[in-house]
């Protein structure tokens, strides 16, 4: 009896683990291509054209709709072989951004965001840069995309940040 107790209780546990243990994509959000390789996906508050041809190659631009938050990249570099690559370990800054974050995909690193908190600007009031760890280059991390926030939204920034794959 107690082996067929025991059972679905290993099976309950396991599930509940691995459904925990993925970040989902929550409700209301949608997901989109970010560049020739990777995905990022936005709450229904975000508008603009996402990946898109310009004359210089290709660009991405998303807003939110009350213009507090704006992920903006373009140019070819950055969508058919990134932006400049920098080795691990990472520094301590990058560029004049003086603070950082690691984004993990579960227990593994997914990429750093470098970010300044205060840019003098009074509307968004902070800005960074998303670096993406390369997948065929070892340790290497390259930037993907550009970003300016409201102070406030930053922890919005770091969830949408953690759904690109």
């Amino acid at each position: 009896m107690k082996k067929i107790f025991f059972i679905p209780t290993a099976v309950f546990v396991l599930t509940t683990i691995l459904i925990v243990g993925c970040k989902k994509i929550p409700d209301g959000w949608s997901k989109e291509k970010l560049n020739d390789d990777l995905k990022i996906a936005f709450p229904n508050t975000y508008t603009g054209e996402g990946l898109h041809p310009t004359e210089e190659g290709s660009a991405f631009s998303k807003r939110r709709n009350d213009e507090r938050v704006v992920f903006e990249i373009s140019g070819a570099t950055y969508f058919h072989n990134y932006g400049a690559t920098i080795q691990n370990p990472l520094p301590d800054t990058y560029g004049r951004f003086d603070k950082f974050i690691d984004i993990y995909n579960k227990e593994k690193l997914q990429g750093r965001f470098y970010y300044l908190e205060n840019n003098g600007a009074t509307f968004r009031q902070s800005e960074g840069i998303y670096l993406v760890k390369r997948k065929k280059k070892g340790d290497d991390f390259s930037e993907v995309i550009g970003l300016s926030y409201s102070q406030t939204e930053y922890s919005e920034v770091i969830k949408i940040l953690e759904t690109i794959r």
